[in-house]
């Protein structure tokens, strides 16, 4: 998910921001946890020295899972793998 936001200040100088969500995902299942981001879209002399005390949302853009349905997908690995100079070395690769 991307969404722009809007911070402003207690002294009302404002800052438009970008706010973008990966969910993270375990065993093929999707938890209630995301990894996130809140950057501005300009630098600004505030960020740092005076906290947000409001913070608006504003656009709402979800990247789907169907964008990347047709991209390349990794094979299985070998049940055993090789060692080379030190590394176990797991046989496979793209499934074309």
């Amino acid at each position: 998910m991307v969404a722009g936001a809007f911070g402003c200040t207690e002294d009302d100088t404002g800052i438009e921001l970008e706010l973008l969500l990966l969910p993270l995902a375990f065993d093929g299942r999707t938890r209630v946890r995301a990894l996130g981001v809140l950057a501005p879209l300009t630098p600004s002399y505030c960020l740092g020295e005076r906290p947000l005390i409001e913070l608006d949302l504003r656009t709402f853009r979800h990247i789907g899972a169907e964008k990347f349905l047709n991209t390349p997908r990794f094979g299985q690995p070998q049940d055993q793998p090789r060692t080379r100079h030190g590394l176990l070395v797991y046989s496979g690769g793209r499934d074309l």
